[in-house]
């Protein structure tokens, strides 16, 4: 479940793409790695939804007993069930920070009542010292401890809720199938959340989870509609990551794979996205206080080892260009293609131990 979200392969082309390295990977970038891949999910969709029946194979309704499902299955809808509850968790508590102090009467009474909203969501989670001893279900807790950093991460969700989400899944198959594609089109997943959020019988399962877990305070401040809140807002930020799932499973069923192509195109656009944050600008070398400016130095080789087109791509112009020339004693010939002044350069530039013209550089 889930497997396209989760999977490291996503993550690493994730951070590659942005030039974030693994060690400074942030609760923000994964918040953003999940709204970007959502939004590709929606525009595969689109595109997939223009394919005719002959190419989507026919299917009956599809039904998936998820309690049947493995156990490592189950812990995966355990682990995305409390991502959804954190970001829902983490949205409320954002909207109090930002209006708890507000003179507006109006915003007050929200707050309050994101307040209830807030601690409701809170009293699904539950300790990971106490879950393991106390859970019904403890082999469906390893997927979330495995994921979890020592700086924190998720925590665990109870038994209830963990039931609840379950449901949420079964559902969430029901809608989310290549039949639905041809009968909702660019439209399947709003559709889908639509649906779910409408039915009676998971609404009445997500109530019995709050009455089991909410205190004596926050079920009495927990109104039919405010549960109605929480319920709808779970069940789109869920949904929003089950359409990943789906659109592995259509790519798979349908032959629709990444083209050797495509990998190129993301490979050459990361290393042209590298090199322009390496470039070294004429100013940077001016403002270099060291001795024959050898610290630009060094980077102007660093860059040239790692891109030795760099100063004919399109990060330089032959304007640019000119003043290097003369920082390193060479005559610039306006008149020469890039592809040679790149040559004349990087050679200069590599056999230096420094930057032997600083004067020309004014």
């Amino acid at each position: 479940m889930h497997l396209l979200i989760l999977s490291s392969e996503l993550e690493k082309e994730f951070l590659t793409i942005f030039g974030i390295p693994q060690s400074q990977k942030k609760k923000e970038h994964w918040s953003c790695l999940t709204d970007i891949a959502f939004a590709i999910s929606a525009a595969i969709i689109h595109e997939a939804s223009k394919a005719t029946s002959d190419h989507i194979p026919t299917q009956v309704p599809v039904f998936v007993d998820v309690n049947s499902l493995p156990v490592e299955m189950q812990g995966k809808i355990r682990y995305c069930g409390g991502w959804a509850l954190a970001k829902t968790r983490d949205n409320f508590r954002r909207y109090i920070k930002e209006n708890l102090f507000s003179s507006k009467e109006s915003l007050q009474g929200r707050v309050k009542e994101c307040y209830v909203k807030k601690k409701a969501v809170d009293s699904l989670s539950s300790p990971s010292s106490s879950i393991h001893s106390s859970s019904a279900f403890p082999e469906t807790l390893t997927i979330t401890d495995r994921r979890q950093y020592s700086k924190g991460g998720l925590t665990h969700i109870t038994d209830s809720a963990h039931k609840f989400f379950l449901a949420l899944e079964e559902k969430r198959i029901q809608l989310m199938n290549s039949e639905q594609l041809k009968l909702c089109k660019s439209n399947l997943v709003s559709s889908a959340m639509n649906i779910a959020q409408a039915d009676s019988r998971l609404l009445e399962t997500w109530n019995g989870c709050l009455s089991v877990s909410c205190d004596e305070d926050t079920t009495q401040a927990l109104t039919a509609d405010l549960r109605k809140d929480i319920f709808d807002d779970v069940v789109e930020r869920y949904f929003k990551m089950g359409a990943g799932q789906f659109l592995r499973d259509f790519r798979r069923d349908n032959q629709i794979q990444r083209t050797e192509a495509h990998r190129k195109r993301v490979a050459e656009k990361a290393k042209k996205d590298d090199a322009k944050k390496s470039k070294i600008t004429i100013q940077e070398v001016k403002e270099d206080k060291s001795e024959g400016k050898v610290v630009t130095h060094k980077q102007l080789q660093a860059l040239c080892t790692k891109h030795p087109k760099v100063f004919e791509s399109r990060l330089y112009s032959k304007n640019e260009l000119a003043p290097f020339f003369a920082a390193y004693g060479i005559i610039f010939r306006s008149s020469f293609m890039k592809a040679r002044l790149n040559e004349i350069l990087i050679a200069e530039i590599m056999k230096h131990d420094f930057i032997p013209n600083i004067p020309a550089l004014g």
